[in-house]
């Protein structure tokens, strides 16, 4: 099993925890960025072929006018995407369905001398640490899957490069800068952050369920053999 199809996988359905060294994670925002929402960057084609242990991030926009009309409600500013971080293959047909196209970015940050179980280890103890829901450590503004995916790729990539200060200014500005321009400042960031606490447990869930779902699908379509699938099947 390549790299890049056990993380990206195990990354999105946050495995189980298990016993592992903690590592650093970059500070958790506590504040929303000022700034207007930005366009999102015109798409570029890969620079060469990934290597089978390389670690790659792909940047997908999964806006929908539903979604844009649901933002500009919600943010009270023009919004004009959701970008969407993965790391790996992450089924990359799967994506792309949802995007309608391919990635508007594909970062290759380099190989990693970490095994499958390693990558398996490391994401169960970001699932069930800095990115829990338990503590309150996950959340749609400022840690997010686009930060999860991002702090994964610098865990594994031996000192190759995730090109952090684009994704910091196009991707992560996106949910950091949200709520920043309220009409009611502090206080309605402060409700609508507890009511968004209270949906983002419903629609986690919900998504998981999709993307199992979809995924199953997939699989079967491009005649994946079961005995790969059983992994993904206990998830």
């Amino acid at each position: 099993m390549t790299v890049t199809r056990s993380c990206s996988l195990l990354a999105l359905l946050l495995l189980l925890p298990t016993e592992v060294v903690g590592m650093a994670v970059r500070p958790k925002l506590t504040v929303f960025r000022t700034g207007p929402q930005l366009r999102p960057p015109a798409r570029e084609t890969p620079a060469a072929d990934a290597g089978a242990r390389d670690v790659m991030l792909k940047l997908y926009d999964i806006s929908s006018p539903p979604l844009v009309s649901a933002f500009q409600a919600l943010a009270f500013k023009e919004g004009f995407w959701f970008p969407k971080l993965s790391i790996g293959e992450t089924y990359d047909g799967i994506l792309e369905r949802v995007s309608g196209g391919k990635p508007l970015r594909t970062i290759n940050c380099g190989p990693t001398s970490k095994s499958d179980a390693q990558i398996a280890q490391i994401i169960a103890e970001m699932g069930a640490t800095d990115y829990t829901q338990d503590r309150d450590e996950y959340c749609f503004f400022f840690r997010n899957c686009n930060h999860f995916a991002l702090d994964l790729a610098e865990r594994l990539a031996d000192g190759g490069e995730a090109d952090a200060a684009f994704i910091d200014a196009h991707v992560l500005h996106e949910s950091e800068a949200i709520l920043s321009d309220l009409p009611l400042g502090a206080l309605q960031q402060t409700l609508t952050r507890q009511i968004t606490r209270q949906v983002q447990l419903v629609v986690i869930k919900s998504w998981r369920k999709e993307w199992k779902r979809q995924l199953a699908e997939y699989e079967e379509e491009q005649g994946i053999p079961l005995e790969e699938r059983k992994v993904y099947a206990k998830q």
